[in-house]
């Protein structure tokens, strides 16, 4: 067997106003220690057959951590059989990393980070609730590159109802001049339960017209704008993110962790008290994937590559013509102006990209 394998580290230094993930702020070193042995007796309990084609370890934030702890995980995930070339991927953040920990990171076996900017305005950032300036991202950016890391990622929000275009596109300036090789730009969403939900969103014309700032600058720069919200220098795509897209099997280890696995999507539960107890032993809400279930799948997660689905793939597959099941509605999005077919391949128009959601819609 082979798969993508993430860690989910539920703790951050502070929580932002617009985060809704699985994670808490302030947890102490003695909760995190529990916390890491329970994760690791996950890691040790995987199928001995199991060959991981990609390692990420995300959050939260991972390097909230310890270093000794984080260092922990990495040495048990080492242990596994990892494929020849896996991408290994560690998110972290600014405040919560510095020069030494980095060098370790990347002596452990990280050969891909990802750091969160999200902006290169102080202002903003403080009313994001980050615990960064800018200053000390190119600091820590600086120092990661002197580690040995040769495959940064950085992300970058948009439509924040207090941003403009201008400290958009100086953002982007920014972000270009330090020439990461892959870039993740994302649209603020309003969750439920967070401090912005409370926010009034940007007028759907701002926030396309940020959009399609991000995607003019970063291809003018050289990024390939491979998948709706991501961007990356030829042969730099996210491998593990790319597999989610595609279908291929993962494993999600950690609270609240989700995996695809054996054509049957679970996840661990979201209980802390639950997974310290049962040493992370605590798969819940197993889900067959039906046929009709995995065709939709393969549409509503495809497209959001910019390349697109390919229906010869789908036949052979699924054994009948996407146009068989999904005929109207492919027609009727490509009279509108949705997508658009070349060969084999379906694919969004720029417009398409623009109501994305609309479009996923018609394949559920």
């Amino acid at each position: 067997m082979t798969g993508g394998l993430y860690l989910h580290i539920p703790f951050c230094r502070a929580k932002c106003g617009y985060c809704a993930f699985l994670s808490r702020a302030g947890a102490s070193e003695e909760l995190m220690s529990r916390y890491t042995a329970a994760l690791t007796d996950e890691i040790k309990a995987l199928p001995a057959d199991l060959e991981v084609s990609s390692v990420y370890i995300g959050g939260g934030t991972p390097t909230a951590l310890p270093p000794a702890l984080l260092l922990g995980l990495m040495a048990a995930v080492g242990r596994l059989k990892l494929a020849p070339g896996a991408e290994f991927t560690v998110e972290a953040n600014p405040g919560a990393v510095d020069r030494e920990y980095l060098r370790e990171l990347y002596q452990s076996g990280a050969n891909r980070l990802s750091l969160g900017l999200q902006s290169t305005d102080d202002a903003l950032l403080r009313k994001m609730g980050r615990i960064h300036t800018y200053a000390d991202f190119r600091a820590n950016y600086e120092a990661a590159r002197r580690a040995g890391f040769a495959d940064i990622s950085l992300d970058l929000m948009f439509a924040l109802p207090f941003q403009t275009l201008a400290g958009l596109s100086r953002d982007l300036e920014r972000v270009i001049g330090m020439s990461p090789e892959h870039v993740s730009a994302y649209g603020l969403t309003l969750e439920e339960g967070t401090p912005f939900a409370a926010l009034s969103p940007l007028p759907d014309e701002e926030d396309r017209a940020m959009y399609a700032l991000v995607t003019e600058r970063l291809q003018a720069a050289g990024y390939e704008h491979y998948e709706i919200s991501n961007f990356a220098r030829p042969g730099r795509q996210a491998r593990h993110n790319s597999a989610y897209w595609r279908r291929a099997p993962y494993l999600g280890l950690g609270l609240g962790a989700h995996s695809f696995f054996g054509g049957r999507r679970f996840r661990n539960t979201e209980d802390m008290g639950r997974y310290l107890e049962t040493s992370g032993n605590n798969k819940e809400a197993l889900q067959e994937i039906s046929r009709a279930e995995a065709m939709s799948e393969f549409f509503f997660l495809g497209l959001r590559l910019l390349s697109g689905v390919d229906l010869a793939e789908f036949e052979r597959e699924f054994g009948l013509p996407a146009l068989d099941i999904y005929g109207d509605s492919i027609r009727k999005l490509r009279k509108l102006g949705l997508l658009k077919a070349e060969k084999d391949m379906l694919r969004l128009t720029p417009r398409g990209i623009d109501v994305s959601n609309r479009v996923f819609a018609s394949f559920i």
